[in-house]
């Protein structure tokens, strides 16, 4: 379908079926139209369709294509054609109940239970989380998007794209947490419009052994912190995740890359991405994109954290600190006095009031740490310390004004 056609249809669609908006979220996908036998017309247009709260009986399954993958989607359609009340944008509410830990791999039933740690920590962490992302160089300059992702007209108006709308899903399973990211295409309208993403899977936590409390550096907010490798030994290059709960149902995500010219370092920040994300739904494997109007805003070009606003002081308050043994294995300990860097050094400012610090020694030692500022002068703060060649210690936790 011609742009223009496409953009006029959605439009006479969303005015005209505006009553039943809750039925079902649209993606307009580019099939071409027949002029002939229009109501025909009109549901291959909706063949990007996902059915929100439709009654079984009026589904029946439909296959999504997806230009970036070649690969197919099962999805819902409704078994008589699209009735006029489809709505473009209508959005799961984010009242609905929050996805718990389950225990199985493939998990049926969640825990009801949420009086350990571990439980807590899943219960907040799961879920489908939509918002913007950016990737940074270690002075801060944020990194335009691929030329090759980016729709000729963007060029043509001399229009630079920085960030990437997003969707991350994350289902806490008995041996860690899978994480899903998608990024979706930019496009000249919305990117709910978009069939194409890319896709980034991870596993967080990833063990042989179910997880408990003591594992891993959490908190029950969703908060935690990892890292690639324990280990800098045969290591060039190690990725640092840090997960920081800003509000009921927001968070940051900070991914520190940090690289080194040899085993023996020293390392440096390569890119760090900040990821500002807000809960969206129940975890649903990312069956379906967030819908036009979504999202959160971009912000790589707004005004970066002033490193002056680090240095007042504050008395630590709900954090956590591990030991890290030399099997891996983490056992909490009493809070030190400090868990920030003492020194500013290798710190890269960044927006949202964010900050990466990278600092590193000859002799196997490394200390990376990654935070975020609040507006009531609260500072979450993750911190990873490497002695001699391997991680020691592991802290995440809040500062407020002393």
């Amino acid at each position: 379908m011609f742009p223009v056609a496409q953009r006029w249809l959605r439009n006479r669609l969303v005015h005209a079926l505006k009553p039943h908006q809750s039925a079902i979220w649209v993606n307009f996908a580019p099939v071409a139209l027949q002029h002939n036998n229009s109501m025909e017309c009109l549901t291959s247009t909706l063949a990007s369709c996902v059915a929100c709260d439709l009654p079984g009986s009026l589904r029946k399954p439909f296959t999504r294509y997806n230009r970036n993958t070649s690969a197919t989607r099962t999805g819902q359609l409704p078994k008589h054609p699209a009735p006029f009340g489809v709505a473009l944008n209508a959005r799961r509410s984010l009242k609905q109940p929050r996805a718990v830990f389950t225990t199985d791999s493939h998990p049926a039933e969640a825990h009801s239970k949420t009086d350990s740690l571990w439980d807590s920590f899943c219960e907040h962490a799961a879920g489908e989380w939509e918002g913007a992302t950016a990737t940074f160089s270690a002075d801060g300059t944020p990194h335009e998007l691929p030329s090759q992702y980016v729709p000729q007209e963007f060029t043509d108006w001399n229009v630079t794209l920085y960030d990437w709308q997003s969707q991350c899903s994350m289902q806490p399973q008995a041996t860690g947490i899978k994480c899903l990211l998608k990024r979706l295409m930019p496009t000249v309208g919305c990117e709910a419009d978009a069939q194409s993403f890319n896709e980034d899977k991870r596993q967080l936590f990833e063990s042989t052994t179910p997880m408990t409390e003591g594992h891993q550096a959490v908190l029950s907010n969703g908060s935690y912190t990892t890292t690639s490798s324990l280990q800098l030994t045969n290591q060039t290059s190690l990725r640092f995740e840090h997960c920081l709960a800003t509000a009921e149902q927001r968070r940051i995500r900070l991914v520190q890359h940090v690289t080194a010219s040899s085993a023996s370092g020293p390392w440096k920040l390569s890119t760090v991405e900040v990821h500002n994300e807000k809960y969206d739904a129940p975890y649903n494997g990312g069956a379906s994109l967030s819908g036009c109007g979504g999202g959160m805003s971009n912000f790589a070009e707004s005004a970066k954290l002033d490193i002056q606003q680090l240095q007042q002081e504050r008395k630590i308050t709900s954090s956590r600190c591990y030991n890290v043994s030399e099997d891996g294995k983490l056992q909490l300990q009493d809070l030190p006095h400090q868990i920030c860097s003492s020194s500013l050094a290798g710190i890269t400012c960044l927006p949202l009031n964010t900050y990466s610090i990278v600092q590193s020694d000859q002799h196997g030692g490394l200390l990376i740490e990654a935070g975020v500022l609040q507006k009531d002068n609260c500072l979450l703060v993750a911190q990873q310390r490497f002695v001699d060649g391997r991680c020691t210690v592991m802290t995440i936790g809040s500062k407020t004004s002393a």
